[in-house]
Protein backbone atom coordinates (compact mmCIF):
# COMPACT_ATOMS: atom_id res chain seq x y z
CA UNK A 1 0.00 0.00 0.00
CA UNK A 2 2.74 2.21 0.71
CA UNK A 3 4.66 1.65 -2.37
CA UNK A 4 1.58 2.84 -4.36
CA UNK A 5 1.09 5.89 -2.35
CA UNK A 6 4.46 6.63 -3.08
CA UNK A 7 3.87 6.50 -6.86
CA UNK A 8 0.95 8.30 -6.91
CA UNK A 9 2.88 10.88 -5.61
CA UNK A 10 5.61 10.55 -8.02
CA UNK A 11 3.71 10.32 -10.99
CA UNK A 12 1.74 13.45 -9.62
CA UNK A 13 5.01 15.12 -9.69
CA UNK A 14 6.56 13.63 -13.28
CA UNK A 15 2.66 15.01 -14.66
CA UNK A 16 3.15 18.29 -13.33
CA UNK A 17 6.40 19.04 -14.46
CA UNK A 18 5.48 17.74 -18.24
CA UNK A 19 2.93 19.70 -17.86
CA UNK A 20 5.00 22.29 -17.18
CA UNK A 21 7.33 21.68 -19.71
CA UNK A 22 4.73 21.40 -22.58
CA UNK A 23 3.55 25.02 -21.88
CA UNK A 24 6.78 27.08 -22.55
CA UNK A 25 6.77 25.59 -26.41
CA UNK A 26 3.09 26.27 -26.25
CA UNK A 27 3.58 30.08 -25.19
CA UNK A 28 6.11 30.62 -28.14
CA UNK A 29 3.76 28.47 -30.89
CA UNK A 30 0.94 31.20 -29.49
CA UNK A 31 3.34 34.44 -29.61
CA UNK A 32 4.46 33.10 -33.20
CA UNK A 33 0.46 32.90 -34.26
CA UNK A 34 -0.41 36.35 -33.00
CA UNK A 35 2.56 37.77 -34.85
CA UNK A 36 1.73 35.90 -37.86
CA UNK A 37 -1.85 37.51 -37.39
CA UNK A 38 -0.69 40.68 -37.14
CA UNK A 39 1.17 40.25 -40.43
CA UNK A 40 -1.75 38.95 -42.01
CA UNK A 41 -3.94 41.63 -40.98
CA UNK A 42 -1.45 44.57 -42.72
CA UNK A 43 -1.64 42.38 -46.18
CA UNK A 44 -5.57 42.49 -45.84
CA UNK A 45 -5.24 46.26 -45.22
CA UNK A 46 -3.03 46.37 -47.80
CA UNK A 47 -5.14 44.34 -50.26
CA UNK A 48 -8.48 45.90 -49.23
CA UNK A 49 -7.58 49.30 -48.89
CA UNK A 50 -5.11 50.07 -51.19
CA UNK A 51 -3.71 53.48 -51.85
CA UNK A 52 -7.37 55.31 -51.69
CA UNK A 53 -7.56 54.00 -48.38
CA UNK A 54 -3.73 55.33 -47.67
CA UNK A 55 -4.70 58.97 -48.98
CA UNK A 56 -7.91 58.87 -46.94
CA UNK A 57 -5.58 58.11 -43.76
CA UNK A 58 -2.55 60.06 -44.53
CA UNK A 59 -4.35 63.36 -45.76
CA UNK A 60 -7.21 62.81 -43.03
CA UNK A 61 -7.58 66.27 -40.48
CA UNK A 62 -8.48 64.27 -37.89
CA UNK A 63 -5.54 61.80 -37.55
CA UNK A 64 -3.27 64.69 -38.24
CA UNK A 65 -4.57 66.38 -35.02
CA UNK A 66 -2.87 64.87 -32.12
CA UNK A 67 -5.70 65.84 -29.69
CA UNK A 68 -8.32 63.80 -32.37
CA UNK A 69 -6.36 61.01 -32.19
CA UNK A 70 -6.13 60.31 -28.58
CA UNK A 71 -10.02 60.96 -28.70
CA UNK A 72 -9.96 58.38 -31.16
CA UNK A 73 -8.32 55.76 -30.04
CA UNK A 74 -10.16 55.78 -26.55
CA UNK A 75 -13.14 55.86 -28.60
CA UNK A 76 -12.42 52.97 -30.46
CA UNK A 77 -11.01 51.22 -27.67
CA UNK A 78 -14.13 51.67 -25.52
CA UNK A 79 -16.46 50.63 -28.25
CA UNK A 80 -14.36 47.26 -28.55
CA UNK A 81 -13.38 46.92 -24.90
CA UNK A 82 -9.88 45.71 -26.25
CA UNK A 83 -7.14 47.99 -26.19
CA UNK A 84 -5.40 45.01 -27.73
CA UNK A 85 -7.32 44.42 -30.21
CA UNK A 86 -6.98 48.52 -31.44
CA UNK A 87 -3.28 48.55 -30.82
CA UNK A 88 -2.85 45.75 -33.29
CA UNK A 89 -5.36 47.22 -35.82
CA UNK A 90 -3.21 50.25 -35.63
CA UNK A 91 0.07 48.98 -35.84
CA UNK A 92 -1.21 46.71 -38.71
CA UNK A 93 -2.14 49.80 -40.81
CA UNK A 94 1.20 51.61 -39.82
CA UNK A 95 3.10 48.57 -40.91
CA UNK A 96 1.13 48.49 -44.37
CA UNK A 97 1.86 52.19 -45.12
CA UNK A 98 -1.69 53.19 -44.41
CA UNK A 99 -1.21 55.31 -41.48
CA UNK A 100 1.87 57.53 -40.75
CA UNK A 101 4.22 56.82 -37.13
CA UNK A 102 3.00 60.34 -36.18
CA UNK A 103 -0.54 59.64 -36.41
CA UNK A 104 -0.22 56.60 -34.85
CA UNK A 105 1.22 57.53 -31.47
CA UNK A 106 -1.74 59.80 -30.24
CA UNK A 107 -4.12 56.79 -30.87
CA UNK A 108 -2.23 53.99 -29.23
CA UNK A 109 -1.86 56.67 -26.55
CA UNK A 110 -6.06 57.01 -26.54
CA UNK A 111 -6.38 52.94 -26.71
CA UNK A 112 -4.65 52.79 -23.49
CA UNK A 113 -6.14 55.26 -21.88
CA UNK A 114 -9.13 54.08 -23.21
CA UNK A 115 -8.31 50.69 -21.26
CA UNK A 116 -8.97 53.28 -17.70
CA UNK A 117 -11.96 54.46 -19.56
CA UNK A 118 -13.30 50.83 -19.74
CA UNK A 119 -12.05 50.04 -16.35
CA UNK A 120 -13.69 53.25 -14.71
CA UNK A 121 -17.06 52.09 -16.55
CA UNK A 122 -16.99 48.95 -15.01
CA UNK A 123 -16.09 50.03 -11.73
CA UNK A 124 -18.96 52.95 -11.46
CA UNK A 125 -21.76 50.04 -12.64
CA UNK A 126 -20.74 47.83 -9.64
CA UNK A 127 -21.05 50.50 -6.89
CA UNK A 128 -24.94 50.31 -7.42
CA UNK A 129 -24.28 46.42 -5.82
CA UNK A 130 -23.78 46.90 -2.13
CA UNK A 131 -24.07 43.48 -1.59
CA UNK A 132 -20.84 42.31 -2.90
CA UNK A 133 -18.75 45.46 -1.18
CA UNK A 134 -20.13 43.54 2.09
CA UNK A 135 -18.16 41.73 4.57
Amino acid sequence: MFLYISYCKESKGVKTMVSALCKIPLLFLLLYFFVCSLDILSSAFQLAGGRVAGDIFQQNVIFSNPVAGLMVGILMTVLAQSSSTSTSIIVSLVSSGLLNVQSAIPIIMGSNIGTSVTNTIVALMQVAERDEFER
